[in-house]
């Protein structure tokens, strides 16, 4: 019987020892997985991007996208109608429902770039089924839409996909903005509208 309990207290000694070196292992493993994720998040948001034209501005993403973005496809936006004389940043906006068009902070992608034309393109990589788009002209560079004296209407340009804008009723809704992926993957154009 004493041999029994020997075995045993050794046998429970040694499922703790290795049930130990396991927690050890996994949290290795867990600390290098996210310093990967980490290295590979801090490679993709370069602060700037230069474009085919030469262009160099912001390159923002929000924290959903800190994966490989190998499997995208890249769309180019071209925002036509600057009024280049305001001056100021261009900031296109790619939404899903949640948040669009006015919670900036919910935007999936982003990309500011100063005024360089009456037309600018940007690229983004797009791997959502249907998404909206907000182009914002930011003159002042606080990186939000200022109103008139109403306090309602904008201030600054504005464009949107499906060719909506602003309204006496308000802003466009996701259901009348939204347009398909493969839409945007094809080439698209929004047109800014100023007040």
């Amino acid at each position: 019987m004493g041999a029994f309990r020997q075995q045993h207290k050794f046998t429970k000694h040694f499922n703790f020892k290795r049930h130990l070196n396991l927690k050890r292992y996994l949290a290795l493993c867990l600390s290098v997985a996210t310093f990967s994720l980490a290295a590979d998040a801090h490679a993709q948001e370069s602060p700037l991007k230069e474009n085919a034209s030469g262009e160099k501005g912001v390159k923002e993403m929000n924290h959903q996208q800190t994966g490989n973005q190998a499997h995208k496809s890249m769309a180019e936006i071209r925002v036509t109608g600057i009024d280049q004389v305001r001056g100021g940043n261009l900031i296109v906006f790619i939404f899903t429902e949640e948040g669009f068009p006015k919670k900036h902070d919910l935007a999936l992608q982003r990309q500011v770039r100063k005024v360089s034309g009456r037309e600018m393109t940007f690229e983004f990589p797009i791997d959502q089924q249907e998404l909206a788009i907000k182009v914002l002209h930011d003159e002042d560079e606080d990186g939000k839409v200022t109103k008139n004296w109403t306090g309602i209407y904008p201030a600054e340009g504005l464009g949107f996909s499906n060719k909506q804008k602003v309204t006496l009723t308000g802003a466009p809704t996701y259901e009348r903005s939204k347009i398909l992926g493969s839409e945007v993957l094809s080439g698209l154009t929004i047109e800014m509208i100023y007040p």
